[in-house]
């Protein structure tokens, strides 16, 4: 069952960081002028895991993505399962949340139509 708290937080870390939302990618670094790398840009899975105190892994010189993140533990998992664990999503669930296409509102949608389900459940 969907945690509508857990996404009502990445949504609001969304919210706070609207132009570090990319849902079409995991994580993308971000580079400046001299192309140093200074920001990250996350869909809303990179957002869960950073919150919940994942590091995101770039290994690959010269590679701005990755789906890749590691625990505080040192355990390295994809950033979609981790995230969907936290979240509470099943494969179908995660497959529509994480969608590349979806904007801020698609995911409001998503998580209003969860909730609807979990309320109709009790």
């Amino acid at each position: 069952m969907a945690n509508i708290i857990e996404i009502d937080l990445t949504l609001k870390d969304i919210d706070a960081n609207p132009d570090l939302h990319n849902q079409r990618a995991w994580a993308r670094r971000v580079f400046d002028r001299s192309g140093a790398a200074c920001r990250t840009a996350m869909c809303a899975g990179g957002f869960t895991v950073v919150r919940h105190g994942y590091r995101l892994v770039f290994d690959v010189p010269n590679v701005a993505e990755t789906e890749i993140c590691e625990s505080p533990d040192g355990d390295r998992e994809l950033i979609r399962v981790v995230a969907s664990r936290i979240l509470g999503l099943d494969r179908n669930e995660a497959n529509d949340f994480f969608d590349g296409d979806n904007t801020r509102e698609d995911l409001q949608r998503m998580r209003d139509n969860f909730a609807a389900v979990e309320e109709a459940d009790r």
